[in-house]
Protein backbone atom coordinates (compact mmCIF):
# COMPACT_ATOMS: atom_id res chain seq x y z
CA UNK A 1 0.00 0.00 0.00
CA UNK A 2 1.02 3.68 -0.29
CA UNK A 3 1.73 5.40 2.98
CA UNK A 4 -0.39 8.42 4.51
CA UNK A 5 0.87 10.09 7.64
CA UNK A 6 -1.17 10.78 10.68
CA UNK A 7 0.81 11.89 14.13
CA UNK A 8 0.59 9.46 17.04
CA UNK A 9 0.92 9.64 20.49
CA UNK A 10 4.24 7.62 20.21
CA UNK A 11 7.21 8.80 21.87
CA UNK A 12 9.59 10.54 20.12
CA UNK A 13 7.71 9.48 16.56
CA UNK A 14 6.92 12.70 15.75
CA UNK A 15 8.91 13.68 12.13
CA UNK A 16 9.22 9.84 11.77
CA UNK A 17 7.48 8.54 8.85
CA UNK A 18 8.10 4.96 9.61
CA UNK A 19 5.93 5.59 12.58
CA UNK A 20 3.42 7.73 11.32
CA UNK A 21 2.54 5.31 8.27
CA UNK A 22 1.04 2.81 10.79
CA UNK A 23 -1.60 5.03 12.41
CA UNK A 24 -4.13 2.70 10.57
CA UNK A 25 -2.91 -0.40 12.67
CA UNK A 26 -3.91 1.61 15.66
CA UNK A 27 -7.96 1.66 14.85
CA UNK A 28 -10.38 -0.73 16.30
CA UNK A 29 -12.02 -1.23 12.73
CA UNK A 30 -8.60 -2.38 10.97
CA UNK A 31 -8.10 -5.30 14.63
CA UNK A 32 -11.92 -6.27 14.18
CA UNK A 33 -11.43 -6.84 10.15
CA UNK A 34 -7.83 -8.94 10.73
CA UNK A 35 -9.31 -11.19 13.51
CA UNK A 36 -13.01 -11.77 11.91
CA UNK A 37 -11.54 -15.20 10.56
CA UNK A 38 -12.37 -16.95 7.66
CA UNK A 39 -16.16 -19.46 7.99
CA UNK A 40 -17.16 -19.28 4.85
CA UNK A 41 -16.47 -22.35 2.42
CA UNK A 42 -20.03 -23.69 1.23
CA UNK A 43 -22.15 -22.44 -1.28
CA UNK A 44 -26.21 -22.34 -0.72
CA UNK A 45 -26.63 -24.71 -3.92
CA UNK A 46 -24.12 -26.87 -2.37
CA UNK A 47 -26.46 -29.97 -2.92
CA UNK A 48 -27.37 -28.66 -6.29
CA UNK A 49 -24.19 -28.87 -7.92
CA UNK A 50 -22.34 -31.24 -10.14
CA UNK A 51 -19.88 -33.65 -8.07
CA UNK A 52 -16.94 -32.18 -9.65
CA UNK A 53 -18.10 -28.47 -8.23
CA UNK A 54 -19.00 -29.72 -5.19
CA UNK A 55 -15.41 -31.05 -4.99
CA UNK A 56 -13.61 -27.59 -6.14
CA UNK A 57 -16.05 -26.60 -3.18
CA UNK A 58 -14.41 -28.08 -0.41
CA UNK A 59 -11.03 -27.16 -1.86
CA UNK A 60 -12.21 -23.86 0.22
CA UNK A 61 -12.70 -25.55 3.25
CA UNK A 62 -9.10 -26.02 3.84
CA UNK A 63 -8.87 -21.82 4.60
CA UNK A 64 -11.51 -22.20 7.17
CA UNK A 65 -10.32 -20.53 10.26
CA UNK A 66 -11.93 -19.18 13.32
CA UNK A 67 -9.47 -16.83 15.65
CA UNK A 68 -8.40 -18.12 18.83
CA UNK A 69 -8.39 -15.75 21.75
CA UNK A 70 -4.86 -15.41 22.04
CA UNK A 71 -4.64 -13.66 18.51
CA UNK A 72 -6.22 -10.74 19.85
CA UNK A 73 -3.33 -10.34 23.01
CA UNK A 74 -1.21 -11.48 19.64
CA UNK A 75 -2.03 -8.63 17.20
CA UNK A 76 -1.58 -6.02 19.79
CA UNK A 77 1.38 -7.14 21.37
CA UNK A 78 2.82 -6.84 17.17
CA UNK A 79 1.55 -3.41 16.28
CA UNK A 80 3.17 -2.57 19.32
CA UNK A 81 6.73 -3.70 18.57
CA UNK A 82 6.39 -2.03 15.15
CA UNK A 83 5.52 1.29 16.64
CA UNK A 84 8.99 1.22 19.79
CA UNK A 85 10.98 -0.73 16.36
CA UNK A 86 10.52 2.27 14.16
CA UNK A 87 10.53 4.95 17.05
CA UNK A 88 14.63 4.29 17.39
CA UNK A 89 14.92 3.56 13.75
CA UNK A 90 14.21 7.47 12.54
CA UNK A 91 15.22 7.34 9.19
CA UNK A 92 16.25 10.91 9.50
CA UNK A 93 18.44 10.22 11.99
CA UNK A 94 22.29 10.14 11.74
CA UNK A 95 22.52 7.06 13.46
CA UNK A 96 20.18 4.89 11.14
CA UNK A 97 21.92 6.28 8.29
CA UNK A 98 25.35 5.49 9.71
CA UNK A 99 24.31 1.83 10.82
CA UNK A 100 23.67 1.64 6.83
CA UNK A 101 26.42 2.79 6.16
CA UNK A 102 28.90 1.15 7.81
CA UNK A 103 26.89 -2.52 7.22
CA UNK A 104 27.63 -1.87 3.56
CA UNK A 105 30.74 -0.94 4.04
CA UNK A 106 31.51 -4.24 6.21
CA UNK A 107 29.86 -6.64 3.34
CA UNK A 108 32.01 -4.61 0.72
CA UNK A 109 35.41 -5.18 2.64
CA UNK A 110 34.35 -8.51 3.49
CA UNK A 111 34.68 -7.91 7.61
CA UNK A 112 33.54 -10.26 9.71
CA UNK A 113 31.20 -7.57 11.47
CA UNK A 114 29.91 -4.29 11.40
CA UNK A 115 29.54 -1.86 14.61
CA UNK A 116 26.21 -2.30 16.16
CA UNK A 117 24.31 0.64 18.48
CA UNK A 118 21.13 -0.31 18.14
CA UNK A 119 18.78 -1.54 21.81
CA UNK A 120 18.48 -5.05 21.71
CA UNK A 121 14.13 -5.66 20.92
CA UNK A 122 12.05 -7.45 22.48
CA UNK A 123 11.34 -10.97 21.78
CA UNK A 124 8.20 -12.84 21.72
CA UNK A 125 7.69 -16.44 21.93
CA UNK A 126 4.53 -18.36 20.98
CA UNK A 127 4.12 -22.19 21.32
CA UNK A 128 2.21 -25.12 21.11
CA UNK A 129 1.73 -29.04 20.25
CA UNK A 130 1.52 -29.34 16.45
CA UNK A 131 -1.68 -28.92 14.40
CA UNK A 132 -2.98 -26.66 17.30
CA UNK A 133 -3.21 -23.75 15.19
CA UNK A 134 -0.35 -21.16 16.34
CA UNK A 135 1.29 -21.16 12.78
CA UNK A 136 -1.85 -20.65 10.69
CA UNK A 137 -2.72 -17.99 13.52
CA UNK A 138 0.44 -16.30 12.86
CA UNK A 139 0.00 -16.06 9.27
CA UNK A 140 -3.54 -14.68 9.51
CA UNK A 141 -2.47 -11.83 11.91
CA UNK A 142 0.57 -11.43 9.87
CA UNK A 143 -1.50 -11.30 6.36
CA UNK A 144 -3.59 -8.79 7.75
CA UNK A 145 -1.15 -6.27 8.48
CA UNK A 146 0.04 -4.98 4.71
CA UNK A 147 4.05 -6.44 4.22
CA UNK A 148 5.30 -3.29 2.31
CA UNK A 149 4.43 0.41 2.51
CA UNK A 150 5.76 2.53 -0.49
CA UNK A 151 6.92 5.86 0.83
CA UNK A 152 6.89 9.00 -2.05
CA UNK A 153 6.70 11.94 -0.98
CA UNK A 154 6.73 13.14 3.56
CA UNK A 155 6.13 16.66 4.26
CA UNK A 156 6.57 17.93 1.07
CA UNK A 157 10.40 16.26 0.14
CA UNK A 158 10.51 13.49 -2.15
CA UNK A 159 10.92 10.26 0.22
CA UNK A 160 10.89 7.32 -2.37
CA UNK A 161 11.34 4.15 0.33
CA UNK A 162 9.77 0.70 0.62
CA UNK A 163 8.98 -0.21 4.27
CA UNK A 164 9.07 -3.51 4.77
CA UNK A 165 7.12 -4.07 7.88
CA UNK A 166 7.32 -8.55 8.68
CA UNK A 167 8.62 -11.58 7.00
CA UNK A 168 7.94 -15.00 7.89
CA UNK A 169 10.89 -17.39 7.66
CA UNK A 170 10.99 -21.65 8.93
CA UNK A 171 14.50 -22.16 10.49
CA UNK A 172 15.73 -24.62 7.71
CA UNK A 173 15.98 -28.58 8.52
CA UNK A 174 19.75 -28.39 7.33
CA UNK A 175 21.93 -27.54 10.25
CA UNK A 176 23.40 -24.34 8.44
CA UNK A 177 23.39 -20.73 8.66
CA UNK A 178 23.76 -20.04 4.97
CA UNK A 179 20.35 -21.73 4.54
CA UNK A 180 18.86 -19.82 7.14
CA UNK A 181 20.44 -16.67 4.89
CA UNK A 182 18.60 -17.87 1.95
CA UNK A 183 15.28 -18.70 3.31
CA UNK A 184 15.45 -14.90 4.24
CA UNK A 185 16.58 -13.45 1.10
CA UNK A 186 13.66 -15.88 -0.51
CA UNK A 187 11.20 -13.97 2.20
CA UNK A 188 12.05 -10.59 0.99
CA UNK A 189 12.35 -11.26 -2.25
CA UNK A 190 8.89 -12.18 -2.46
CA UNK A 191 7.62 -9.57 -0.55
CA UNK A 192 9.77 -6.72 -2.60
CA UNK A 193 10.34 -8.55 -6.01
CA UNK A 194 14.19 -7.97 -5.25
CA UNK A 195 16.82 -10.96 -6.21
CA UNK A 196 18.56 -11.16 -2.87
CA UNK A 197 17.91 -14.91 -3.08
CA UNK A 198 19.58 -15.56 -6.56
CA UNK A 199 22.44 -12.97 -5.90
CA UNK A 200 23.34 -15.17 -2.81
CA UNK A 201 23.18 -18.14 -4.14
CA UNK A 202 25.34 -17.40 -6.47
CA UNK A 203 28.21 -16.89 -3.97
CA UNK A 204 28.35 -19.94 -1.61
CA UNK A 205 31.62 -19.75 -1.03
CA UNK A 206 31.03 -16.84 1.04
CA UNK A 207 31.80 -16.63 4.55
CA UNK A 208 28.75 -17.43 7.17
CA UNK A 209 29.69 -13.79 8.36
CA UNK A 210 29.41 -12.29 5.49
CA UNK A 211 25.94 -14.11 4.84
CA UNK A 212 24.97 -12.63 7.73
CA UNK A 213 25.95 -9.09 7.50
CA UNK A 214 24.27 -9.77 4.06
CA UNK A 215 20.81 -10.24 5.76
CA UNK A 216 21.74 -7.42 8.04
CA UNK A 217 22.20 -5.04 5.23
CA UNK A 218 19.16 -6.12 3.39
CA UNK A 219 16.78 -5.57 6.65
CA UNK A 220 18.36 -2.28 7.38
CA UNK A 221 17.75 -0.88 3.63
CA UNK A 222 14.61 -2.01 3.68
CA UNK A 223 13.66 -1.11 7.26
CA UNK A 224 12.62 -4.25 8.32
CA UNK A 225 9.99 -4.02 10.98
CA UNK A 226 9.85 -7.89 12.69
CA UNK A 227 10.63 -10.89 11.98
CA UNK A 228 8.34 -14.29 12.26
CA UNK A 229 10.80 -17.20 12.69
CA UNK A 230 9.02 -20.65 12.54
CA UNK A 231 10.33 -24.25 13.56
CA UNK A 232 12.18 -23.37 16.04
CA UNK A 233 12.25 -26.80 17.70
CA UNK A 234 14.78 -28.00 14.47
CA UNK A 235 17.14 -26.09 16.70
CA UNK A 236 17.51 -29.52 19.00
CA UNK A 237 18.75 -31.39 15.80
CA UNK A 238 21.34 -29.42 14.75
CA UNK A 239 25.13 -30.23 15.64
CA UNK A 240 26.78 -27.73 18.23
CA UNK A 241 29.14 -26.14 15.57
CA UNK A 242 29.76 -21.87 14.83
CA UNK A 243 27.88 -22.30 11.62
CA UNK A 244 24.75 -23.75 13.20
CA UNK A 245 21.53 -21.47 13.83
CA UNK A 246 21.37 -20.89 17.57
CA UNK A 247 20.29 -18.08 19.54
CA UNK A 248 23.17 -16.57 19.43
CA UNK A 249 23.25 -16.25 15.72
CA UNK A 250 19.56 -15.15 15.69
CA UNK A 251 20.30 -12.75 17.94
CA UNK A 252 23.30 -11.04 16.08
CA UNK A 253 21.41 -11.24 13.35
CA UNK A 254 18.39 -9.14 14.29
CA UNK A 255 17.80 -8.20 18.01
CA UNK A 256 21.21 -6.02 18.25
CA UNK A 257 19.36 -4.29 15.40
CA UNK A 258 16.23 -3.35 17.04
CA UNK A 259 14.07 -5.36 14.72
CA UNK A 260 11.88 -7.93 17.36
CA UNK A 261 11.34 -11.31 16.95
CA UNK A 262 8.23 -13.59 17.03
CA UNK A 263 9.87 -17.00 17.77
CA UNK A 264 7.43 -19.78 17.35
CA UNK A 265 7.75 -23.65 17.92
CA UNK A 266 6.07 -26.98 18.95
CA UNK A 267 5.91 -28.13 22.70
CA UNK A 268 9.09 -29.89 22.10
CA UNK A 269 11.42 -26.92 21.15
CA UNK A 270 10.47 -25.17 24.66
CA UNK A 271 13.29 -27.34 25.80
CA UNK A 272 15.85 -24.63 24.05
CA UNK A 273 14.05 -22.51 26.88
CA UNK A 274 15.01 -24.29 29.86
CA UNK A 275 18.23 -23.93 31.73
CA UNK A 276 19.13 -28.06 32.02
CA UNK A 277 19.15 -27.66 28.51
CA UNK A 278 21.41 -25.15 27.65
CA UNK A 279 23.78 -25.89 30.80
CA UNK A 280 24.39 -28.96 28.93
CA UNK A 281 25.89 -27.96 25.06
CA UNK A 282 22.99 -25.83 24.46
CA UNK A 283 22.83 -21.69 23.76
CA UNK A 284 24.41 -19.81 26.65
CA UNK A 285 21.65 -19.03 29.29
CA UNK A 286 21.68 -15.56 29.48
CA UNK A 287 21.10 -15.58 25.61
CA UNK A 288 18.05 -17.85 26.04
CA UNK A 289 16.89 -15.75 29.08
CA UNK A 290 17.45 -12.52 26.53
CA UNK A 291 15.44 -14.02 23.98
CA UNK A 292 12.73 -14.67 25.72
CA UNK A 293 12.12 -11.11 27.13
CA UNK A 294 8.85 -10.40 26.12
CA UNK A 295 5.11 -12.16 25.78
CA UNK A 296 4.70 -16.03 26.14
CA UNK A 297 1.80 -17.34 24.37
CA UNK A 298 0.31 -20.99 24.67
CA UNK A 299 -2.24 -22.33 21.76
CA UNK A 300 -3.93 -25.09 23.35
CA UNK A 301 -6.56 -27.44 21.98
CA UNK A 302 -9.73 -25.99 21.73
CA UNK A 303 -12.23 -27.47 24.25
CA UNK A 304 -15.14 -29.34 23.32
CA UNK A 305 -17.54 -26.53 25.11
CA UNK A 306 -15.94 -23.49 23.76
CA UNK A 307 -17.22 -21.74 21.59
CA UNK A 308 -14.19 -21.63 19.49
CA UNK A 309 -15.28 -25.26 19.13
CA UNK A 310 -19.38 -24.32 18.33
CA UNK A 311 -18.17 -21.87 16.12
CA UNK A 312 -15.45 -23.93 14.06
CA UNK A 313 -17.65 -27.13 14.19
CA UNK A 314 -20.64 -24.99 12.38
CA UNK A 315 -18.25 -23.14 9.87
CA UNK A 316 -16.70 -26.94 8.97
CA UNK A 317 -20.38 -28.32 9.16
CA UNK A 318 -22.89 -25.63 7.83
CA UNK A 319 -26.29 -26.47 7.15
CA UNK A 320 -25.60 -25.83 3.73
CA UNK A 321 -23.23 -28.89 3.42
CA UNK A 322 -26.04 -31.10 5.24
CA UNK A 323 -27.71 -33.97 3.94
CA UNK A 324 -31.14 -35.27 4.84
CA UNK A 325 -30.86 -34.06 8.34
CA UNK A 326 -31.31 -30.43 9.52
CA UNK A 327 -28.29 -30.63 12.13
CA UNK A 328 -25.47 -32.75 13.46
CA UNK A 329 -26.46 -34.59 16.40
CA UNK A 330 -24.73 -34.71 20.05
CA UNK A 331 -23.44 -38.19 19.10
CA UNK A 332 -21.39 -37.18 15.94
CA UNK A 333 -20.45 -33.84 17.60
CA UNK A 334 -18.94 -35.50 20.66
CA UNK A 335 -17.19 -38.27 18.34
CA UNK A 336 -15.59 -35.63 16.09
CA UNK A 337 -14.58 -33.18 19.10
CA UNK A 338 -12.55 -36.68 20.31
CA UNK A 339 -11.26 -38.54 16.98
CA UNK A 340 -9.92 -35.06 16.38
CA UNK A 341 -8.41 -33.93 20.03
CA UNK A 342 -9.51 -30.66 19.74
CA UNK A 343 -6.51 -30.04 17.01
CA UNK A 344 -8.03 -27.32 14.71
CA UNK A 345 -5.33 -29.20 11.86
CA UNK A 346 -6.98 -32.47 12.12
CA UNK A 347 -10.65 -30.75 12.30
CA UNK A 348 -9.93 -29.33 8.92
CA UNK A 349 -8.63 -32.45 7.58
CA UNK A 350 -11.24 -34.74 9.08
CA UNK A 351 -13.90 -32.84 8.24
CA UNK A 352 -12.96 -32.32 4.16
CA UNK A 353 -12.23 -36.12 3.74
CA UNK A 354 -15.95 -36.80 5.91
CA UNK A 355 -17.36 -34.50 2.95
CA UNK A 356 -15.72 -36.04 -0.02
CA UNK A 357 -15.92 -39.92 0.93
CA UNK A 358 -19.57 -39.15 2.25
CA UNK A 359 -20.35 -37.30 -1.07
CA UNK A 360 -19.24 -39.97 -3.05
CA UNK A 361 -21.60 -42.70 -0.86
CA UNK A 362 -24.66 -40.45 -1.59
CA UNK A 363 -23.83 -41.06 -5.11
CA UNK A 364 -23.75 -44.30 -4.83
CA UNK A 365 -26.58 -45.18 -2.45
CA UNK A 366 -28.56 -42.22 -3.84
CA UNK A 367 -29.58 -38.73 -1.86
CA UNK A 368 -32.69 -39.90 -0.38
CA UNK A 369 -31.08 -42.24 1.86
CA UNK A 370 -27.79 -41.32 3.51
CA UNK A 371 -27.63 -38.58 5.91
CA UNK A 372 -24.80 -36.48 6.74
CA UNK A 373 -25.50 -37.44 10.37
CA UNK A 374 -23.53 -41.00 10.08
CA UNK A 375 -21.16 -41.64 13.29
CA UNK A 376 -20.27 -44.78 11.93
CA UNK A 377 -19.35 -43.41 8.73
CA UNK A 378 -17.42 -40.69 10.75
CA UNK A 379 -15.55 -43.01 12.21
CA UNK A 380 -14.53 -45.36 9.35
CA UNK A 381 -13.42 -42.07 7.37
CA UNK A 382 -10.85 -41.82 10.46
CA UNK A 383 -9.53 -45.01 10.58
CA UNK A 384 -8.92 -44.64 6.60
CA UNK A 385 -7.24 -41.79 6.47
CA UNK A 386 -5.62 -41.42 9.91
CA UNK A 387 -4.41 -44.96 10.56
CA UNK A 388 -0.82 -43.61 10.46
CA UNK A 389 -1.40 -40.93 12.98
CA UNK A 390 -3.10 -42.61 15.08
CA UNK A 391 -0.87 -43.88 17.77
CA UNK A 392 0.33 -40.60 17.58
CA UNK A 393 -3.16 -38.53 18.00
CA UNK A 394 -3.78 -41.29 20.98
CA UNK A 395 -1.08 -40.23 22.91
CA UNK A 396 -1.71 -36.61 22.84
CA UNK A 397 -5.62 -37.86 24.52
CA UNK A 398 -3.51 -39.10 27.04
CA UNK A 399 -1.28 -36.00 27.56
CA UNK A 400 1.65 -37.78 26.23
CA UNK A 401 2.49 -34.49 24.37
CA UNK A 402 6.75 -35.78 24.19
CA UNK A 403 5.28 -39.34 22.74
CA UNK A 404 2.69 -37.77 20.46
CA UNK A 405 5.86 -35.18 18.85
CA UNK A 406 8.18 -37.91 18.25
CA UNK A 407 5.76 -40.09 16.71
CA UNK A 408 3.92 -38.09 14.89
CA UNK A 409 7.72 -36.98 13.60
CA UNK A 410 7.54 -40.76 12.31
CA UNK A 411 4.52 -40.58 10.06
CA UNK A 412 4.18 -38.98 6.86
CA UNK A 413 2.65 -35.36 7.98
CA UNK A 414 -0.95 -33.83 7.75
CA UNK A 415 -0.62 -31.23 9.44
CA UNK A 416 0.29 -27.63 7.70
CA UNK A 417 3.07 -26.76 10.13
CA UNK A 418 5.00 -29.77 9.85
CA UNK A 419 7.48 -30.63 7.41
CA UNK A 420 7.26 -34.34 5.31
CA UNK A 421 8.58 -36.96 7.18
CA UNK A 422 9.07 -40.75 6.02
CA UNK A 423 6.73 -43.37 6.67
CA UNK A 424 8.42 -45.41 9.45
CA UNK A 425 6.90 -48.00 11.44
CA UNK A 426 6.30 -48.20 15.25
CA UNK A 427 8.92 -50.42 17.12
CA UNK A 428 7.01 -52.71 19.43
CA UNK A 429 8.25 -51.30 22.54
CA UNK A 430 6.76 -47.80 21.38
CA UNK A 431 3.70 -49.61 21.67
CA UNK A 432 3.46 -50.82 24.62
CA UNK A 433 3.74 -46.48 26.52
CA UNK A 434 -0.11 -46.50 25.59
CA UNK A 435 -3.05 -47.23 27.69
CA UNK A 436 -5.36 -49.29 26.26
CA UNK A 437 -7.87 -47.23 24.00
CA UNK A 438 -10.05 -44.88 25.18
CA UNK A 439 -12.89 -46.71 23.18
CA UNK A 440 -13.76 -49.32 20.63
CA UNK A 441 -16.22 -49.68 18.25
CA UNK A 442 -17.63 -52.61 16.37
CA UNK A 443 -18.95 -50.85 13.46
CA UNK A 444 -21.03 -52.16 10.34
CA UNK A 445 -19.19 -50.22 7.56
CA UNK A 446 -20.34 -49.95 3.93
CA UNK A 447 -18.47 -51.40 0.86
CA UNK A 448 -18.38 -48.78 -0.59
CA UNK A 449 -16.09 -47.31 2.06
CA UNK A 450 -14.43 -50.26 4.09
CA UNK A 451 -14.37 -53.99 4.70
CA UNK A 452 -13.19 -53.94 7.72
CA UNK A 453 -15.61 -53.90 10.69
CA UNK A 454 -13.26 -53.67 14.03
CA UNK A 455 -12.43 -49.94 14.75
CA UNK A 456 -9.85 -49.06 17.91
CA UNK A 457 -9.02 -45.65 18.25
CA UNK A 458 -5.45 -44.66 19.93
CA UNK A 459 -3.72 -47.52 18.78
CA UNK A 460 -1.34 -47.98 15.97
Amino acid sequence: MEATYKSLPVLDSKGNPLVEALHFLCTPEFQENVLSGNLLWCPPDYWQLSVIFRTAALGALDRVHVPAAQLEILYEKLVGHLLNSYRLRNPFNVDSNRLKYSLAVALKDKKQTAPIVMTTAPTMLVHGASGVGKTSGIRMVLGGIPQVIYHKEYAGNPYKQSQLLWISIDLPATPSIKALALNFFHAVDKALGTEYHLNWSKRNRDSVDQHILGMQLAAQTHDLGLVHIDEMQFMLNYARSKDTPSMTVLEAIFNKLGIPMLLSTTTAGLKLFRADFTENGGADITIARRMLNDREIQFKPVAKNSPQFANFFKALFPPESLLNCSELSSDFINQFHLLSCGLPAIMLRLAKQYHEIFMQLAGKKGATSASTDDVKLLMSVYKNQFGLIDYALGCFRRGMLDEYEKNLSKRPSILPDKPKATPKKAAKSDLTTVPNPMFSHSAIINDEVNSTTEFKVGMA
